[in-house]
């Protein structure tokens, strides 16, 4: 059984070959604003961590290469142990062009600019933000110094300057003469992760050293994570870091949400085996012949707006929460992907209910957490209210579990501790159907039995 999601192999012929998420068309939209807008840019792929821009950053390079491109991937993570990311930089670009003398030129010249220039960089970046303070007492140390030192500054500082220029001339031409017509593109990926600084120094020495016609930048990052960065790099909240990225970042494009993504890991993980397992439909036969669509259904429902990563790890833990109950197992789908979801990605609230919090509050978190999906699925959703609550109720009072007692055959004479917050009718008839049929009755009594599988405290049976 898998545990997790290897990673996608990629076709050199045909890269979008594994994609599961249908992603080719979006490569193929990317691609056509690249070649008519082949001057040179920065594009920023924008979506929170998780949401597979690795996966589809390196199949789109793929697509690029056999559209004739010349690319250079780079994951800034990986490399931002060093101090000066313009010197990784400057090694993917001799290393991808090795086999050129042509190239010897632009890396010398980017040597020089690595060893002088970025002083200057961070000098004049800082500078923009720093307390004035600080300026006063840097014109008043320059007033003290000597004429000589003034002048050799500002020597060294045209020297630098004059180093960038020649270094830009240098790429610009080696570009136009060995790329073919086509931009030469650069892939800068997981930017968001960086250190900090290396994240803010790397975005400045694009934006100063690298922006020449015929080359392109393509940035895959979480903008939100990437602006606090910036923030914390400056010291200073209150800087308007959606301003500050725009300086560098011409065209922003966020991927779609994929709609299909809990199908392809329900194939994954292998549920089906679960589900169609011989001693389950023959001990259950088909009262529980709906179970699997049903699950689907919950996953779907309650996933989808979670980033890749997210739903992956959600169900990964589901499928072996699964992989240790007892043969025949019976569960409310909801519930279970609902009880997961929350030890995932509310982990507060799924703490309130191992620690047994008064059923009022549980219910009000809870209500906040399902109710940007009432309006989607507001039946299921009243459904899971139902079995939550009664399962919950029944933990906290064994003796007397049901929050639903009718008094008599009349449908109107009836107990109810507790109202829906979605649809009380709705929300009666479901809790009647519990009372009446006591449908998966061992489950229902106590929420105990299945949180205690997903922190994974009973023994492991292995079927």
């Amino acid at each position: 059984m898998n545990i997790k999601n290897n990673e996608v192999e990629i076709d050199k012929a045909l890269p979008f070959k594994n994609c599961k998420l249908n992603r080719q068309i979006y490569a193929t939209t990317l691609t056509s604003i690249i070649e008519n807008y082949n001057q040179g840019f920065v594009l920023a792929i924008n979506n929170k961590w998780g949401y597979g821009k690795t996966t589809f950053v390196q199949m789109w390079e793929q697509h690029l290469i056999n559209q004739g491109f010349q690319t250079i991937y780079f994951n800034a993570w990986k490399n931002d142990f060093e101090d000066n990311p313009l010197l990784a930089l400057i090694g993917e670009l001799n290393s991808h062009f090795q086999h050129n003398n042509n190239i010897a030129p632009v890396i010398q010249k980017a040597i020089t600019v690595a060893k002088n220039a970025v002083p200057t960089l961070v000098k004049a970046v800082v500078s923009k933000y720093i307390d004035t303070e600080i300026i006063v007492d840097a014109i008043d140390g320059i007033s003290k110094g000597t004429m000589e030192l003034f002048e050799k500054d500002i020597k060294e500082y045209n020297d630098r300057k004059e180093s960038i220029e020649e270094f830009k001339t240098s790429l610009s031409k080696f570009v136009a003469d060995n790329t073919e017509d086509k931009p030469l593109i650069f892939i800068i990926d997981e930017l968001d992760r960086c250190r900090p600084n290396y994240s803010v120094l790397l975005l400045e020495q694009i934006k100063h050293l690298f922006s020449v016609p015929n080359v392109v930048f393509i940035l895959s990052i979480d903008k939100i994570q990437l602006g606090n960065a910036i923030k914390g790099v400056y010291g200073n909240d209150k800087i308007d870091s959606e301003e500050y990225l725009r300086r560098f970042i011409d065209i922003e494009y966020s991927l779609p949400k994929p709609d299909n993504y809990t199908s392809f890991l329900y194939d994954y993980f292998d549920f089906e085996s679960f589900f169609n397992d011989s001693d389950r439909t023959q001990k259950f036969g088909i009262q529980y012949s709906d179970d699997e669509e049903l699950f689907k259904i919950s996953c779907r429902t309650l996933l989808s707006n979670l980033t890749l990563r997210q739903q992956e790890k959600i169900m990964s833990h589901i499928r072996i929460v699964l992989r240790i109950c007892p043969k025949g197992y019976i569960f409310h789908s909801y519930l279970l992907v609902f009880l997961v979801y929350c030890k995932i990605t509310h982990q507060e609230f799924y703490l309130k209910l191992i620690g047994k919090e008064d059923i009022h509050t549980v219910h009000n978190n809870f209500y906040a957490i399902i109710n940007p999906l009432i309006k989607i699925k507001e039946g299921d959703m009243v459904s899971l209210e139902a079995f939550f609550l009664q399962s919950y109720y029944s933990s906290l009072s064994p003796i007397n579990y049901a929050i639903y007692n009718s008094k008599s055959n009349n449908q109107d004479d009836y107990d109810l501790l507790i109202e829906s917050k979605i649809n009380n009718g709705l929300f009666i008839k479901i809790l009647k159907s519990i009372d009446t049929t006591r449908f998966y009755n061992a489950f229902y009594n106590s929420i105990d039995n299945l949180l205690d599988k997903i922190e994974l405290t009973n023994g492991v049976i292995i079927n």
